[in-house]
């Protein structure tokens, strides 16, 4: 008797924290776009008959800003890439101890979209450009078009739409009618978003012909798989994506196949937390363990990402990097896990130590000082 009520008073909760959650994302969401808009205002992109992950209505959205600066982000949310993964995704809904992929962008995505380097906040020297927000919901890195049929945990036949590729074309095509054609370009993703971003980053350029200073920042894209069978046959994304991976790093194969075509056209910047937790969750699953979050993943990471970044100063000799280590707020501080991306958290104008914040590396890299802050992390 005492385990079942616990377990009504648990579920009681639950539900509560789920209906505060969803009235609190309420708060911020955006009004449709229109052909009609006002500088500073953010706004939903929907295109009827684009779907997410699991078929519900997608979107976008844009702020229209008074600089003639460009800013593209691509939201991350994990991934999915077989059955046992699909039949997983991060919902409110789902109760299970393991979660893989965002499959939809409600309730959250408007709520999301306005923090860190879309903040309008004063101390962001960002606040006046106009963004143009991907938000993620394919489990497929933003690349993209395909349906997976599955089975859910409850036995139910289900499609995961891996349309993220279609999903990304559509809020571009539409957003840049009403951005024009910028003086400045900064595209930037994190964590799933920052695969979409090294992989579309040359998609996006070949969007904004005339742009001339353009700069590319991944945020917290670092796994070690055999993703290409994946991404060209689950994903079924693009040739010309597929075809530029070269090892178990896509981030590095993708980044790499950018410089080699527009060399010190762009600016080129990559930053990690020392021990990603995220990421090193992922990764222990990837190479065949649990899912949680352990002192020996992180170490794994670290290494990993000392690699990365060795292999990034040799293909792109003036490549910025931002290392960090930001404790992981919600984890155990024993385990040495540290923070999973800051692109869209606000604490991305906290500095550590005497080093300069993420914010002002990243603005100042825009601007042409372009640093390298944090590697000698990677020797603790």
């Amino acid at each position: 008797m005492k385990e079942t009520v616990e377990k009504d008073i648990s579920e009681i909760e639950r539900e509560a924290f789920i209906h505060k959650l969803v009235k609190t994302a309420e708060q911020f969401r955006m009004p449709e776009l229109t052909e009609k808009t006002e500088p500073g205002l953010w706004y939903r992109v929907s295109v009827p008959g684009y779907v997410c992950g699991n078929g519900e209505p997608y979107h976008g959205s844009i702020r229209i800003g008074t600089e003639n600066h460009v800013l593209i982000v691509f939201c991350g949310g994990g991934a999915s890439w077989n059955h046992y993964t699909a039949a997983r995704p991060i919902s409110i809904h789902n109760t299970g101890d393991e979660a893989f992929y965002f499959d939809d962008v409600e309730p959250l995505s408007d709520m999301i979209a306005r923090g860190g380097i879309n903040s309008q906040e004063e101390w962001n020297p960002f606040r006046d450009w106009s963004v143009i927000v991907v938000n993620y919901s394919s489990g497929d890195f933003h690349i993209g078009n395909a349906e997976f049929h599955y089975k859910s945990l409850d036995g139910e036949d289900r499609i995961l739409y891996h349309n993220g590729f279609q999903n990304y074309r559509i809020v571009l095509e539409t957003a840049k009618k009403y951005v024009g054609n910028p003086d400045k370009l900064l595209i930037a993703g994190m964590s799933a978003g920052g695969f979409g971003a090294s992989a579309l980053a040359d998609d996006v350029i070949q969007a904004f012909p005339e742009c001339k200073d353009i700069t590319c920042c991944i945020d917290s894209a670092l796994f070690r798989y055999d993703w290409k069978q994946i991404i060209s046959e689950t994903w079924n994304a693009p040739k010309e994506i597929s075809c530029r991976i070269q090892s178990d790093n896509v981030t590095l194969d993708w980044l790499s196949a950018l410089y080699q075509k527009y060399g010190e056209n762009m600016k080129y910047l990559y930053m990690n937390s020392i021990r990603d937790g995220e990421l090193a969750k992922y990764q222990q699953f990837l190479d065949g363990d649990t899912m949680t979050y352990i002192k020996e993943g992180g170490e794994k990471f670290r290494k990993n990402l000392e690699e990365m970044c060795k292999n990034l100063q040799q293909v792109i000799p003036d490549i910025g990097i931002y290392i960090y280590s930001h404790p992981y707020p919600r984890l155990d501080p024993s385990l040495e896990l540290t923070q999973h991306t800051l692109l869209l958290e606000n604490t991305i104008r906290e500095s550590e130590g005497e080093q300069k914040s993420v914010l002002d590396w990243l603005h100042s890299a825009v601007f042409g000082n372009v640093e390298r802050i944090g590697l000698e992390l990677l020797d603790n």
